[in-house]
Order: structure tokens, then sequence, then C-alpha cells
């Protein structure tokens, strides 16, 4: 009886492992073509696509402060990862200011819109407090 549960509870740790990144039904549902704002850590589900998008970070942000006068926007870089249930996933990096902005998985396209909030000038931007707003369409 015991034996029988430790290869149970392994069995559902395998399947919780290798489905670390669940491609469907994984979080909020979206339709293709609709914007949307979605925090790090959490997946989004397009709706009738079997495709998922995953905010997972920003890797750098040197915006101009919102109380500063700079010469220069400056940039902020965004990672995600998509993935189409059963099919291979993929890392993209998108940028607010620099190329590129938007990118293409498959037969789609998806844009990033903005990231919020713009960065103060006497701190540092806590990762969960990022929004990013992004729009995925079919490839055009």
């Amino acid at each position: 009886m015991i034996m029988r549960t430790v290869i149970g509870l392994a069995f559902l740790l395998l399947i919780n492992c290798t489905n670390e990144f669940n491609p469907v039904g994984a979080g909020p549902e979206v339709r293709l073509g609709n914007e949307f704002t979605v925090t790090p850590g959490t997946v989004i589900s397009i709706s009738g696509e079997q495709l998922t998008v995953h905010f997972v970070t920003v890797s750098e942000d040197s915006r101009c402060p919102t109380d500063v006068r700079c010469v220069w926007s400056g940039n902020a870089k965004i990672g995600i990862r998509l993935v189409k249930s059963g099919l291979t996933e993929q890392a993209i990096e998108l940028n607010t200011h620099l190329q590129p902005q938007e990118d293409d998985y498959l037969s789609y396209h998806i844009r990033l819109i903005a990231l919020d909030p713009q960065p103060p000038s006497n701190g540092v931007i806590d990762l969960s407090d990022y929004k990013v707003s992004l729009l995925v369409e079919h490839t055009p």
C-alpha cells in the first residue's frame, strides 16, 4: 500500500514537472487580436488557439524616469515565452523603444504595446510591479 502511494505521488510529480509551462488552459483567456495586460509570471491563454503567452521577466529597464527630463527615452527589454499545444516553446525578447518591438511565432505575430510603470528617479521597480500590454494576432 505504501509503495503504491509512493509510486502514485512520483507519477503526479513527474506530470507536474513536465507540464511546468502548461500550454492549454494555463491561465486567464484573451481573444486573438485583443490587446491584453499581464504581470510577470502570469500565463495567458489565447482563446480557441491552444496558444499561451507567459510574461517571464524585464531583463533591462533604462527608460527615462517620470520626474526627469531626458535627451533619450531609454529602453526596457522584456522576456516572454510562447507555446502552442504540442509544439516547441519559443522565448522572445521585445523592446519598448529599440528593435524588435514585435516578433513572430509560428503563424502568430506578437507586439509589445506598453510597459508600466515608468521608472522613478529615486528607486527601482520590483519585477512584480511591472505590467506589460501585448497584442497577439495571426501573422500578416
